[in-house]
């Protein structure tokens, strides 16, 4: 898997795994969910949280220590993530409990749908019972978030977003 985003008024040939947005830009993130198994797979659950001050990697290193993303700043959703007809798509509003994914994941409240977009801390996209992700093809999902407008972005500024697959 692997996250491409650009700004939202860049042409589409613009993605890049960094982009440089100003102060309350929207950033359109690309994820590309890519088989390169010799079967075909099903089942699968991608997991994204979204990147805040203090965060940590989603998942554990090899010697189990989550480690700092480094995000100096927060990006929320403007939106739901684009429908895709073999996923469902699901959001939570749960705060993040920093180096412990079962309790940020399976202790999370995930609705479908949400009335104020601005305050999921992270989302996930299960495949569909009954679809099979092909070998050697790949998926894409879109979804646009806000930058803050109460700081001013500089080229030290980062929000890192990673994403995690459990099956």
């Amino acid at each position: 898997m692997t996250k491409r985003s650009k700004r939202a008024d860049a042409g589409n040939a613009q993605y890049s795994s960094i982009t440089t947005p100003d102060s309350e830009q929207i950033v359109d993130y690309q994820l590309n969910i890519f088989n390169n198994s010799i079967n075909a797979v099903t089942g699968f659950t991608f997991y994204d949280i979204l990147p805040h001050v203090g965060d940590k990697s989603i998942v554990p290193n090899q010697q189990g220590v989550y480690t700092d993303r480094g995000s100096t700043y927060k990006v929320t959703l403007t939106g739901p993530i684009d429908a895709n007809a073999n996923y469902t798509f699901e959001y939570s509003t749960t705060p993040v409990t920093e180096g412990d994914i079962d309790a940020n994941y399976g202790g999370a409240t995930w609705v479908s749908s949400v009335s104020d977009w601005s305050q999921v801390t992270m989302f996930r996209a299960k495949m569909k019972a009954g679809y099979s992700l092909a070998s050697h093809t790949t998926d894409v999902l879109h979804f646009k978030a806000k930058m803050p407008d109460t700081v001013p972005l500089d080229t030290t500024d980062k929000a890192v977003n990673t994403c995690g697959i459990l099956r």
